[in-house]
């Protein structure tokens, strides 16, 4: 008789650790978070890199850049801001891309990084990032 519980209990078990009910918790789709400190923001960026595009998808700032490099697995890739923006109807922030790659080849590499940007989104309407590197300016709106 045991047997016969034995796989339904394992696929409740799963069933139950599968659900998640907090929905207090939200999970950014995006694959890093863009942070505020004008201390970093007015350092230069320590390797050089070129930004090919840009693009908003939700709360993601997508951002694909090329560098030299052996295959980008190394690099260090942070997006800052630099100042915190208030609520209000519609806000704008600086943005730099702060780009560290200790790798030494000659292969030029393009890779894409997704920063989330859901902090700056809270309150406001819309809002507006001049993106160092990128000459035009992003806009989300809400």
């Amino acid at each position: 008789m045991i047997k016969n519980f034995k796989c339904p209990l394992i696929l409740l078990a799963f069933i139950l650790l599968a659900c998640n009910t907090d929905d207090g918790d939200l999970v950014s789709p995006c694959e890093f978070t863009a942070f505020i400190d004008l201390d970093v923001y007015n350092e230069p960026s320590q390797s050089e890199f070129t930004i090919e595009s840009t693009q908003i998808n939700d709360s993601c700032l997508d951002i694909t850049f090329s560098a030299s490099g052996c295959d980008g697995e190394s690099w260090v890739v942070q997006l800052v801001s630099d100042i915190p923006l208030q609520a209000g109807d519609f806000g704008g922030a600086n943005l730099s891309l702060k780009f560290t790659n200790p790798e030494v080849c000659e292969a030029y590499i393009t890779k894409t990084y997704s920063f989330s940007v859901l902090d700056y989104l809270n309150g406001l309407e819309g809002i507006y990032f001049n993106l160092q590197g990128w000459e035009e300016p992003l806009t989300f709106i809400n």
